[in-house]
């Protein structure tokens, strides 16, 4: 019995989890009313972009795991990408926290057979590489936010890392000081 049970979770689950939202929404003060006048300020051309959007970095994201994983020597089928894409997209927006990354390595594990070393390597660069590049933007923009030369803005950075770097060490050293680390022989 509780094996069937199972089995009903593992092929319902997206269902369960719609129904379970439908439940909050309904016992709670959110207005179904309010939901689709948000939507439907919306023109048709507006939410086409939207979906145009979606798509365009959808394919970007898919096509670069397909080149990281092709470097890394293990190449997987484009089938298999879209469905751990949409499966970890549904479990980073379904949880309160980052559940999508380690789920996507166990997929790649499962689905396409790529060791766990592999897979945690391409998402460890995708992150690296997507992090960096929004700190690449933010560096862009900052100086047009605070109306700044680009050379202000930089060492404003600079000072700002400096600053972040200090009181990552001032606080890695009251750790060991208390905790025995330092100041024992």
């Amino acid at each position: 019995m509780l094996s069937r049970v199972k089995q009903f979770i593992a092929s319902y689950w997206l269902l369960l989890f719609f129904c379970l939202v439908a439940l909050i929404v309904a016992f709670s003060d959110i207005a179904f009313a309010d939901l689709a006048s948000t939507l439907l300020v919306l023109k048709a051309w507006q939410l086409g972009m939207l979906v145009v959007v979606f798509f365009l970095a959808t394919s970007v994201h898919i096509a670069s795991r397909k080149y990281l994983l092709a470097v890394l020597g293990a190449p997987c089928r484009l089938k298999n990408l879209v469905l751990i894409h949409f499966a970890t997209m549904a479990a980073h927006y379904s949880t309160p926290v980052k559940i999508g990354i380690p789920f996507a390595i166990y997929l790649f594990n499962r689905i396409e057979n790529i060791a766990y070393s592999r897979s945690t390597a391409m998402v460890l660069v995708e992150i690296a590489v997507s992090t960096s590049l929004c700190g690449l933007i933010a560096l862009a923009g900052i100086p047009a936010i605070l109306g700044i030369s680009m050379a202000e803005a930089f060492w404003y950075l600079i000072l700002l890392g400096a600053a972040g770097i200090g009181a990552v060490w001032i606080a890695a050293y009251w750790y060991s000081f208390r905790n025995g680390v330092l100041g024992s022989t």
